[in-house]
């Protein structure tokens, strides 16, 4: 079981890395709006919610992690699994409300390349983090109630 939360582990540290990455971009690409003089108040909602967003995502990998370590201790049903995972929905809820701050964004490229399947799009991509939230109330809701047949089982012994 550790080989495969090893494996797992080295996979959060590598999506880690990629989102500093990508968020050392958006810094890039920040200072030369700046210094073109090309800010606009849609750029910088977009750039704060695309940092928001990482900053959340970052909370999520970390919580995985924990989870992984509960794993590895033979613990993976406990309270403290349940208040991860809770923790885990919230951190999607907050990127579902970060992502609406990328519409005035979506919609002034749209408006520029006179494409509006763009909105679509970008409502799609907005909906995910929704859609993900969803799952995981699925997934807490299970948990507690593997938690409770535990606690059951333990109290029948």
């Amino acid at each position: 079981m550790k080989i495969k939360t090893t494996f797992l582990k080295i996979i959060l540290l590598g999506m880690s890395v990629f989102i500093l990455f990508v968020a050392m971009l958006w810094t890039f690409g920040l200072i030369h709006a700046y210094s073109a003089n090309e800010l606009y108040p849609a750029r910088i909602i977009a750039h704060i919610s695309l940092y928001g967003t990482a900053i959340s995502s970052l909370s999520i990998i970390f919580f995985v992690y924990r989870i992984l370590r509960l794993i590895d201790q033979n613990n993976p049903f406990s309270t403290q699994s349940l208040q991860l995972i809770r923790k885990i929905k919230q951190a999607t809820l907050v990127i579902f409300v970060l992502f609406l701050g990328l519409l005035p964004m979506v919609y002034r490229i749209a408006d520029v390349e006179d494409a509006p399947g763009v909105v679509i799009i970008g409502l799609g991509i907005i909906a995910v983090p929704l859609a993900l939230s969803v799952f995981v109330a699925t997934i807490e809701k299970l948990l507690e109630s593997v938690i409770q047949i535990k606690h059951e089982n333990d109290l029948t012994v």
